[in-house]
Order: structure tokens, then C-alpha cells, then sequence
């Protein structure tokens, strides 16, 4: 019987990655849960210098912060990952307020904000993305030396970061290999995107007399993604990088214990919803209604955990991906039966990752396709690989697992939509304000909690 096949309980990965990739999973995407992919990322590690350095230059600009907070390593998922931490017991409350002086958007950038992009090569771009070219070049722009924002930006992920996970910069041949997942195809025209994006910057780079004409594309491509991935829906329908919130991790619904919000134009709130006691981590709400396509479109995050089932409409991988994709898959993943076991035990959407799929070029990205490609063939109406809701056969594996890499009935909730337009709601999402369209409200009662949206734009556990 194939190993991937076998019942199965976590090994826990001993992936060691650089401390620059540790930047990444801060986030969100720099998330606890994320693509499970990522481990031990240093001990000794920059997360409490980068909420410090970020913190004491927000102070000296107007903002408030609760002292009795630190950066520090948190586990996730088996893996050692930069967080946010209490060191005191806080009580519910306000512990971040951000003056909009901080926050980074089109209109930190004037100068670009108002360029008029006439070009040919720019014509067939969209306002928004535009602007987010715009916004991109005025970040690219800021000297990570002598700019106001350089303790904030010093301590973002860097290119390299990004290519390791992301989706945007998956390699050609990467994504020939999960050839029939769902999601490549959209992957393929977010690129495509990209490409059109980088035409237009290099017209208006070659202009006479052009602002940009000291920037290269590698640089404007990285302000792309650090916008993209850590950006936050702000009052009036805008985006906005915001200091050091975008440092907390994310998770399931159930382990969500912050809320925020921007009801006015002054300040960026972030509170705690409840009490919390010394050594709580701060977990920040991304999407609490994203299922892990949407999580990995956009940041890069396969949340083992997730709450959010797909849903069932019209798109879903072709009758012969499953059967196609099992080996590559079955390489990937670990499915010892001692993980297996713990997969089935804690209900998460996949096992984890070999240590040795993590240190392979693009390997946590190569993770996040593979847990993917898994949850696709296996949330199907045989449920059998760790629902717990089958028997197994007396060798130790499940009787239905042939099944499993065989059907394929599972839809993103995004499958109604068409590939382009994906992409076009794809770039219009944000932290906490991810396009309608785009999000399944499938969530499962049990083990994890609900979230209610106030009408203040505030995402609370429930």
C-alpha cells in the first residue's frame, strides 16, 4: 500500500529556514499556521527587534503602544515562527492607536499618486492596478536608510523571502508539476498581471526626465508583494501598510484575539477582545471566512486548521489530476502512520511537510501546493483520509485510500468566477477586507469558533 495511503500522526518538521524567510511568516503570510511549511527560523531570532526598532519609532511619531509587549518566537504548526507576545497579563482594550501619519498608501506618495500613465505599454492595465503600481514605486523609492519609514521597512521580507513561498513568483517548471490544480491556472494570470505591470513601469521608466528612472524592477516588483501581502483595508475603501499590527500572526477563527479598526481617518485601532494572560501570542484576523486557496493566493498561507471548507460550484480539477498528481504528493508530504495519526486527531486539512521538500528550491511554496492538491482530493464525499469516519484495513491503512488521490469533486469557493476576474478581486484584497466574491462562508461548527463582523468593521471571535 502506498505511504500516502497509511493511517497515519504529525512528525514535526525540522525545517531551517534563514532568518529572512522568519520576516515572511510574521505576517500572515508570516502566519502560524501557514504552509506548515515553515520551521525552525532561528531562535535567536528577529522578531523582537523588528516589533522594538518598529515600536520605538511609532512612539516617537504620535503613536501609542502597550509597554507590556515584545517580539518573540511562537510555535506554529511545528514550527518555530516570529510573533507578537504578551509579557504582562493585558486586559481587553486598546493596545496599538496608529496615526494615519504612519500608515504607507497612494497618498503617502503624491508625486506618483498624481503621474498620469498614458503610455501604450500601460493601457491595457486596470486604475487599480495602477495605483498599485504607483504605490509600489513610491515604496521602492523610500531609501531604507534615510527614509522616515526606514525602521518599518528594514525589517520587511526581501525578494528572495518572497520567492521561497509566494505564489506570484512560482517558477515555470513548479507549477508544471501541480499542472490541473485549480489555482495554477489563476496563478499563471496573476503572473500574466505582473508581466503587463512591468511593461508599462519600464515605458515610464524610459521617459524623458522620469521619476522612476533610477528604480529597477526588481525593486518595484518586491514593493509590489510587501504591499499585496501586508496591506490592511482602510477607511474609505483604500489599502494601507500599518506599523507593527502587520507583525501578528494569523490563525484559525478560534484562536483570534485581537480586533481592529479604522472607523475614522486619524488613527488605526488594535485591541484586544478579551483578558489575556502573560505569554499569549496577539492573533490577528486576516480572513476569517477565506478558505486556503484564498489563503495561499494571496499570502502565500496554507492554514492546516482552517475553519473555512471549499465550496462546492461549478470549477474543480479535472478527473485526472488526482490519480496524476499522487506521487509528487505522496513526496512531499508526510504521511508516516504516526503523523497520520495526528492528522486525523486534530481534523487538520493535510499533513505537513517533509524537511526534505523544505529545503528544495521553492520549498515552502512546493509545501502549500502539495497540502493543497491533498485537501482538493481528499475533501470529497469519502472524507475517509483523517475525518476519523472510516475503518482501516488490517495493514494499518485506510481501506477507502485509493480513493482519495482518485476523486475530485471539491470547488474553490472562487470557482464560479473566471480566471481574470479571480485575479481582479484578488488584487483588490486586503487584511480584513478580502473582495466578497472571493470568500466561502462554509465554517464548520466544531472544533473551531465562528467570527461576527460589527459594524464598526471589527472581526470578533464568537
Amino acid at each position: 500500500m502506498s505511504p500516502l495511503f497509511t493511517c497515519c500522526a504529525l512528525v514535526l518538521l525540522k525545517v531551517h529556514l534563514s532568518q529572512a524567510l522568519a520576516k515572511h511568516y510574521d505576517d500572515a503570510r508570516h502566519t502560524h499556521t501557514h504552509t506548515s511549511s515553515q520551521k525552525q527560523i532561528t531562535e535567536h531570532d528577529a522578531s523582537n527587534d523588528a516589533w522594538a526598532e518598529t515600536t520605538a519609532w511609532m512612539i516617537s511619531n504620535g503613536a501609542t503602544v502597550t509597554p507590556n509587549i515584545h517580539g518573540a518566537p511562537t510555535q506554529h504548526a511545528g514550527n518555530s515562527v516570529r510573533g507578537v507576545v504578551t509579557t504582562a497579563d493585558l486586559p481587553k482594550g486598546n493596545f496599538l492607536e496608529i496615526p494615519s501619519s504612519l500608515w504607507i498608501n497612494i497618498d503617502t506618495f503624491p508625486n506618483f499618486r498624481d503621474v498620469r500613465l498614458d503610455q501604450q505599454e500601460c493601457t491595457s492595465l486596470s486604475k487599480d492596478n495602477q495605483k498599485q503600481l504607483k504605490v509600489s514605486v513610491g515604496l521602492a523609492s523610500e531609501s531604507r536608510d534615510t527614509s522616515k519609514f526606514a525602521p518599518y521597512l528594514s525589517n520587511l521580507p526581501t525578494l528572495e523571502d518572497y520567492k521561497a513561498f509566494h505564489p506570484r513568483l512560482a517558477d515555470t517548471e513548479l507549477l508544471a508539476e501541480f499542472a490541473g490544480l485549480p489555482l495554477v491556472d489563476n496563478i499563471k494570470v496573476m503572473q500574466t498581471v505582473d508581466a503587463q505591470i512591468q511593461r508599462c513601469f519600464k515605458a515610464w521608466r524610459k521617459q524623458k526626465d522620469s521619476p522612476v528612472s533610477d528604480l529597477t524592477w526588481d525593486q518595484v516588483k518586491l514593493a509590489l508583494q510587501q504591499f499585496r501581502t501586508r496591506c490592511y483595508g482602510t477607511n474609505g475603501g483604500g489599502s494601507s501598510l500599518i506599523p507593527a499590527s502587520d507583525l501578528m500572526n494569523t490563525g484559525s477563527s478560534a484562536n483570534l484575539n485581537t480586533e481592529w479598526g479604522s472607523g475614522n481617518s486619524t488613527h488605526f485601532v488594535v485591541a484586544t477582545a478579551k483578558p489575556l494572560s502573560h505569554g499569549t501570542e496577539l492573533m490577528d484576523s486576516y480572513c476569517p471566512t477565506c478558505d486556503n486557496t484564498n489563503f495561499v493566493l494571496i499570502w502565500g498561507i496554507f492554514l492546516e486548521d482552517n475553519a473555512v471548507q471549499a465550496a462546492n460550484k461549478d470549477k474543480a480539477a479535472p478527473d485526472s489530476f488526482c490519480p496524476a498528481i499522487r506521487a509528487k504528493v505522496e513526496e512531499a508530504l508526510d504521511t508516516s502512520p504516526s503523523h497520520m495519526a495526528e492528522v486525523e486527531t486534530n481534523k487538520w486539512r493535510a499533513p505537513r511537510c517533509k524537511a526534505a521538500t523544505m529545503n528544495r528550491p521553492q520549498g515552502p511554496l512546493r509545501c502549500s501546493l502539495a497540502r493543497l492538491a491533498w485537501q482538493t482530493c481528499s475533501e470529497t464525499p469519502v472524507q475517509s483520509m483523517y475525518r476519523g469516519d472510516a475503518a482501516y484495513d488490517g495493514d494499518g491503512g485506510h481501506k477507502d485510500a485509493e480513493a482519495i488521490l482518485s476523486h475530485s469533486e471539491v470547488k474553490g469557493s472562487w470557482a464560479a468566477l473566471s480566471d481574470e476576474e479571480l485575479v481582479k478581486y484578488l488584487d483588490l484584497s486586503a487584511r480584513h477586507r478580502v473582495h466578497p466574491r472571493l470568500t466561502g462562508q462554509q465554517i464548520r461548527k466544531s472544533p473551531v469558533a465562528t467570527v461576527q463582523i460589527t459594524a464598526d468593521g471589527y472581526v470578533r471571535p464568537t
